[in-house]
């Protein structure tokens, strides 16, 4: 999400509405931090990560690694003397420590954020079935049995140019419709501005040959798909989709089983699953990457005014209690 390809993706795709303010530490020419940081047009000037709103996956700050130099963004972000709202901040972030130790100059506050499942691989994962418990062994191996009596069961596994792109996106783009998804509207075939950033991105990436998109078939049908971005070594999990119609076979738990061990034979080093813990991405591993929202407010709000900046703090209090109960309702359904 710090790549070149997803910023430029969401600016073509979301700027209108955002006032971008990329805050850099050190020469422009050879940064050492870099803060991807923009303002919503008409409301309360509340700095907030790029693209993360929409979104939701964690974008962080873009450094070299030294400590010194989140130690400084932290010390200008508190400058810029405005309310910021960070979301999805790595827990163990040095940026997270750098902020935390301006509390003399600033309220900060600091909330756990969605965490997201991976997997460190290595040799052992190229059978993944040895790595899970004998009951999702089990499972999993009837499933396959179960699989097969409809076809052949055959992984396709692109890594398509931009000219190869848009036939294959089609087709995840389908397949994510014609579940659950397609149903409760949240599809990306029924979301335009999200649609149009993910085709932007993936076109962008492509052409840095960074795609990955997976198909499980049955016999001659594709049933299940899953799109990534590979990385620095690591496969990141951009959308996923299965066929409805195959829900009793568990597509999506039978492909992400033939992921995992492709990449493992390709020797990548893990796979990111991204968006939110769930079960099924729990069935391969318990471990996850853990999150923070910080709300930062200056002290003194030089350049909002006391009484803007009691407003901010309010709206994002409001905001914070909403996305709860939001929460809390999906959960008992």
């Amino acid at each position: 999400m710090q790549h070149s390809s997803w910023i430029r993706a969401w600016l073509g795709s979301f700027e209108p509405a955002y006032e971008p303010r990329i805050v850099v530490v050190g020469p422009v020419e050879q940064p050492r931090a870099i803060a991807p940081l923009v303002a919503r047009r008409g409301r309360l000037a509340r700095l907030e990560l790029i693209s993360v709103r929409e979104l939701g996956e964690p974008v962080g700050v873009l450094s070299d690694g030294d400590s010194e130099s989140l130690a400084e963004v932290g010390r200008a972000l508190i400058e810029l003397g405005e309310p910021l709202i960070l979301q999805r901040l790595a827990a163990r972030s040095l940026l997270v420590t750098a902020l935390r130790s301006q509390r003399a100059r600033a309220l900060v506050q600091e909330r756990p954020s969605v965490a997201y499942s991976y997997v460190d691989l290595d040799r052992s994962w190229v059978e993944p079935d040895a790595r899970v418990s004998a009951r999702r062994r089990a499972d999993l191996r009837r499933k396959h049995r179960a699989a097969e009596k409809l076809g052949p069961l055959a992984l396709e596994d692109s890594k398509p140019t931009p000219d190869e792109l848009d036939p294959l996106l089609e087709e995840a783009l389908r397949i994510e419709a014609s579940g659950w998804k397609g149903r409760a509207g949240t599809a990306l075939v029924h979301d335009r501005a999200r649609a149009a950033f993910y085709r932007a991105y993936l076109r962008f990436a492509a052409a840095e040959g960074l795609v990955r998109i997976f198909f499980l078939r049955v016999g001659d049908r594709r049933v299940a798909t899953q799109v990534y971005a590979e990385y620095a070594r690591r496969l990141w999990q951009i959308k996923v989709g299965y066929d409805e119609a195959f829900a009793r076979i568990s597509p999506g738990m039978l492909l992400t089983r033939e992921i995992i061990g492709a990449a493992a034979r390709d020797g990548l080093d893990g796979l990111e699953f991204l968006g939110a813990v769930a079960p099924w991405t729990q069935t391969w591993s318990p471990t996850v990457r853990e999150f923070v929202t910080v709300r930062v407010y200056p002290r003194g709000l030089r350049r909002l005014g006391a009484l803007r900046g009691l407003a901010s703090v309010w709206v994002d209090a409001r905001e914070a209690w909403e996305r709860r109960r939001r929460d809390d309702v999906r959960s008992r359904a």
